[in-house]
């Protein structure tokens, strides 16, 4: 049994050329402005992710001080190949804290110095800033 693909007014059925360049096209302009909208995105994601991982390690360090009543050291270079992986991807662009680009957690949480830890990803920054005096730390854009 075969079936007749003709319409009423006797054309084939289906797509023709012109229509499907005209979809094609319309795909590729949707593409183009949703592409780097989604990179963008995806940049500001990481940043901020990569920002979030290092104030939490800092974080922990302060806490696991006092906890343990011992002294306990961030070595911010240390932390570079755990950030340049999935899912972050990121880069520190800089770690100071006095000049050094570690810092000492007292027995009682308190840092030796205040300082900031910038990470990048693609044109997107975020910056640690921990403080001197409490010892917290947080996220700037």
């Amino acid at each position: 049994m075969m079936i007749n693909r003709r319409s009423s007014n006797g054309s084939e059925g289906g797509f023709g050329l012109l229509e499907l360049i005209i979809v094609l096209s319309i795909i590729t302009t949707l593409s183009a402005v949703a592409v780097p909208k989604y990179a963008a995105s995806l940049a500001r994601y990481r940043a901020d992710a990569a920002a979030g991982r290092i104030k939490a390690e800092l974080t922990t360090a302060r806490r696991t001080a006092r906890i343990t009543g011992k002294s306990l050291t961030v070595n911010l270079p240390d932390y570079k190949d755990l950030i340049s992986e999935s899912p972050y991807r990121a880069v520190i662009v800089s770690a100071d804290f006095d000049g050094n680009d570690k810092v000492i957690f007292d027995i009682y949480g308190a840092p030796d110095s205040g300082g900031t830890v910038v990470v990048q990803v693609g044109n997107v920054r975020r910056t640690v800033v921990l403080e001197a005096e409490t010892g917290r730390a947080a996220v700037k854009d």
